[in-house]
């Protein structure tokens, strides 16, 4: 887990957002070439998702989800800055989390060209020959900040284990590495969709059943 910070001072972890965005492919690189991933990830979010928020502004459920991640996939998510953001007044607390939403969105369109993403989502993706050769979307569900974090945690579990084979070693080629990729998130999508279904049948047996009694 890397947070990407609208403001400094760094300390030794992070990058400030412009530095982030003129810099991707080369940042990714590196992670690469030190084996820190083998694929890439960025939570998209905004106003509108405030339990997302809360799980990631969480330090123990960002140290979860730093473990599950490891040096499988590297994540990274926006904040506003290192230092906290107690007793501000709440004018300055909307306009900053604004900001926020704001840069994630430019982040969105300008490397995948995803203008109108719908959030909160968490996108994957890959770079290759210090281009960004593939990316998928997968969108979250999840209102509370509990559901938020156990949503995020299966995803990213389910994905880093597809990072490795049999033996447990990390598939570190790029390509193999995205396909892979795609195909847990299409499972993923698949299994969800097969629930609500199921939900919905379920809810309609039982509303029967109550008209039958």
């Amino acid at each position: 887990m890397i947070p990407i910070y609208l403001h400094g001072p760094l300390g030794d972890r992070g990058y400030l957002f412009k530095q982030f965005s003129q810099h991707l492919q080369q940042i990714c690189e590196e992670h690469h070439a030190h084996n820190r991933a083998a694929a890439f990830v960025f939570i998209l979010h905004d106003l509108t998702n405030p339990a997302l928020m809360k799980a990631l502004d969480d330090p123990s459920y960002w140290a979860a989800l730093d473990e599950i991640s490891g040096n499988v996939l590297s994540v990274f998510s926006v904040h506003e800055a290192l230092v906290q953001r107690l007793h501000r007044p709440r004018d300055e607390s909307v306009r900053s989390i604004r900001d926020v939403t704001e840069k994630g969105q430019e982040f969105a369109e300008s490397y995948f060209g995803l203008p109108d993403t719908r959030m909160p989502a968490l996108l994957f993706f890959q770079v290759s020959n210090n281009l960004i050769s593939d990316f998928a979307l997968i969108e979250l569900e999840a209102d509370t900040p509990d559901k938020a974090f156990n949503e995020i945690r299966a995803i990213l579990s389910a994905c880093a284990d597809c990072l490795r084979d049999s033996t447990g070693r990390i598939i570190r080629n790029p390509e193999e590495s995205f396909n892979r990729l795609d195909r847990k998130l299409l499972q993923i999508r698949i299994t969800r969709k097969a629930g609500g279904l199921f939900n919905r049948a379920k809810a309609l047996m039982d509303l029967l059943t109550l008209f039958n009694r």
